[in-house]
């Protein structure tokens, strides 16, 4: 069963932001939009709170609802791939308190398989390394510890060449079972 969600004023503001027209959107699908003081009942310690009419406005919706929506306009996004039956496994950081990606488990439609994998995928890492310098220049300048990340990536990089120009496969599924290792359980 289904109960009532609201979204208050600064709510429909991001919300807004972030999806232009989606209040309308909702208002037109049947989200009322609620004054606050006057159409609904508010019991106090000291009793029904007096109604009178206000500009405190609120968007009043069932949780899928707004999830209908929010996943529509998402879909519409190039740069976005919506995953059904998929949960957040983990966040994955960069150390500094940024957010950089997730780790997620999705059961996979063709053969109901599991699968695990991080984001932000190779979409979104292609779109970031075309974006403007800008950009670049706002996450090189907040992250400290990119010159140590970049010598282990290049070190990294160096022994699965090396690897596989000595035809070592056996070193290069080491290469790849720390890595996966360092995705899961974090940097080794």
């Amino acid at each position: 069963m289904n109960h009532v969600h609201a979204l208050l004023a600064r709510g429909r503001e991001i919300l807004e932001q972030l999806f232009p027209g989606l209040n309308d959107e909702m208002v037109a699908d049947g989200a009322p939009l609620l004054d606050m003081a006057d159409d609904l009942s508010w019991l106090t310690p000291g009793g029904w709170g007096v109604r009178f009419s206000s500009e405190l406005r609120m968007l009043a919706f069932t949780r899928p609802l707004l999830d209908l929506h929010v996943r529509r306009r998402l879909a519409e996004r190039h740069q976005v791939e919506v995953f059904d039956n998929t949960e957040v496994v983990r966040l994955l950081s960069n150390g500094k308190k940024s957010l950089v990606g997730a780790l997620v488990r999705t059961i996979d439609k063709q053969t109901g398989e599991h699968r695990e994998f991080a984001g932000p995928g190779l979409k979104s890492v292609t779109r970031l390394a075309a974006s403007p310098f800008h950009v670049w220049r706002d996450i090189l300048m907040t992250s400290g510890s990119l010159p140590e990340e970049l010598k282990t990536y290049i070190q990294r990089l160096h022994e699965m060449l090396d690897a596989l120009e000595q035809k070592d496969m056996k070193r290069l599924e080491s290469v790849f079972e720390r890595a996966n290792k360092s995705v899961f359980d974090g940097p080794n």
